[in-house]
């Protein structure tokens, strides 16, 4: 074993960086150096194998783990001038953990709403072999390094918590077939009869029936209102309805509302909260309830909304 400003036995003194024991700092900053490298070599190679086979993929795993101990025991060897098994050990090990945890990350990271996301997997498989690499010298570093690693660790496992579940939500918008979160609204004698994608675009549909229910035993439908992500202009578009759609007739401004007609409906529109949003009834809705539904329209709570996206599964 070297002594202090001395090589270590079996290494010439030129290879012993800096003619005697270097400061902790280098040897954490190439530990995380190695440990980000080796990370971004084995996520992409994962990825690969595992298009081949989940047995060849856990085999790069291990061959991974082996390379990571090599890299840092040789590490610990040239900068603490002797071979600490058990910091060896320790540093694979905790690599290969936080790496998994990584990678996890990473893969769920994929969906596009996880894009601030993709720079935190190589940052944690780095930081742990870096928080190691300090705690294996004595001095005020080691303190720094157990904060290091609780930080690593909490921040990890928050983070793969909220992308999973950030990864959820994006699967849920892609089975209900819109990214639009709806408005709703409350007018007085109707009620809320469901949500829905509307087809062949992103926007959202819900439909609106009497509180009360007729004499055959139907709850009509009074209005539907309009979820669309395009601010702008209401007129030109044909009018939705619950059996297809029909050519506009009229449209005309009233304030910040559009009032627009086709042969049987008729509709309120305005833009609110960044998405035009169309109030639709047949003639036989009346305006003022039409108008009173824009008047009211509101986004869906994220609670609803959450919900909403979670009934698809």
């Amino acid at each position: 074993m070297g002594s202090e400003g001395s090589a270590p036995r079996g290494f010439s003194r030129e290879w012993w960086l800096l003619g005697g024991r270097p400061k902790p700092w280098a040897h954490a900053a190439l530990a995380f150096g190695a440990g980000a490298a080796l990370y971004a070599i084995a996520q992409y190679a994962l990825v690969a194998l595992f298009v081949v086979g989940p047995l060849l993929a856990s085999g790069f795993a291990v061959l991974g783990v082996i390379i990571a101990a090599i890299t840092f025991g040789a590490l610990g060897v040239g900068f603490l001038g002797r071979a600490s098994g058990g910091w060896l050990a320790f540093t694979s090990l905790a690599w290969a953990g936080g790496s998994a945890l990584a990678f996890a990350l990473g893969l769920s990271s994929r969906d596009g709403q996880l894009d601030r996301w993709l720079w935190f997997p190589p940052l944690l498989a780095g930081i742990i072999p870096f928080a190691i690499a300090l705690l294996a010298h004595r001095g005020p570093t080691r303190a720094i390094a157990g904060l290091l690693l609780a930080v690593a660790a909490t921040t990890g496992i928050v983070a793969l918590a909220v992308g999973s579940y950030d990864h959820h939500l994006a699967e849920g918008q892609r089975r209900f077939g819109s990214t639009v979160r709806p408005e709703v609204t409350t007018v007085a004698g109707t009620q809320p009869a469901q949500v829905l994608a509307y087809p062949g675009s992103s926007a959202t549909v819900g439909r609106y029936l009497t509180a009360k229910r007729q004499a055959n035993g139907d709850y009509p439908v009074l209005f539907t209102l309009l979820t669309e992500p395009r601010p702008g202009s209401a007129c030109g578009a044909p009018l939705a309805g619950n059996s297809g759609t029909e050519a506009e007739m009229t449209c005309s401004r009233s304030g910040k509302l559009w009032i627009r007609t086709s042969a049987t409906r008729h509709e309120v529109a305005a833009v609110l909260d960044g998405y035009l949003v169309r109030a639709v009834g047949s003639t036989s809705t009346s305006e003022s309830l039409l108008r009173a539904a824009i008047d009211h329209a509101r986004p869906m709570s994220a609670w609803d909304y959450e919900a909403l996206l979670n009934d698809q599964f």
